[in-house]
């Protein structure tokens, strides 16, 4: 007996399938989309590789990281954003946004960043559940969010950069159950 379009296993696979055909081509040359954002008034270039979105990288700044970190029950999932810098001087300011939807969501300003081992992180602890930031986690969709990094070097230039990151509905649904939601 095969499993029903209704069941959950049958969704499971159907993301699946769908989240490895918008790879199938992807080989170390990668693929590149220009993917609309701000309620389709920009298109960022969005690069892949065979492992997913590319690292953002520009003026001695590489995104390394963009999106949730699982924490053991009971704690709820944080937030995390991490930068690696090379061979330039800790920047002035850091301001991380979620730039997918309608209009920019702020999720992240540091003032002051510290920079260690040649990384910045920033961390958003404990995150409710209902976040309106986290709102699209509750859309039954695969998502590509974009987070635009803006970073006042040192020197007082801005670099942006526009870091992808992946969420088919799968993955949404897992995030989901971390906050203690019923799958």
């Amino acid at each position: 007996m095969s499993p029903s379009p209704r069941t959950p296993f049958f969704g499971f696979l159907s993301s699946l399938a769908v989240f490895s055909l918008l790879f199938a081509g992807c080989g170390t040359r990668g693929t590149t989309m220009l993917v609309p954002v701000n309620g389709g008034r920009e298109r960022v270039r969005v690069d892949f590789t065979s492992h997913g979105p590319a690292h953002a990288e520009a003026d001695g700044f590489e995104v390394q990281f963009a999106g949730f970190l699982p924490n053991p029950a009971p704690k709820t999932p944080d937030f995390c954003f991490t930068l690696s810098i090379h061979g330039v001087p800790p920047p002035r300011r850091i301001t991380v946004e979620d730039i997918t939807d309608e209009a920019p969501v702020l999720f992240f300003t540091d003032e002051n960043p510290t920079v260690k081992n040649e990384a910045w992180r920033g961390l958003i602890t404990g995150i409710d559940a209902h976040d309106p930031r986290t709102a699209w986690l509750y859309h039954v969709n695969d998502d590509l969010r974009i987070y635009r990094f803006t970073v006042i070097a040192a020197d007082g230039h801005k670099v942006v950069l526009d870091q992808a990151s992946n969420y088919p509905n799968y993955i949404k649904t897992a995030i989901r159950t971390f906050f203690g939601e019923k799958p």
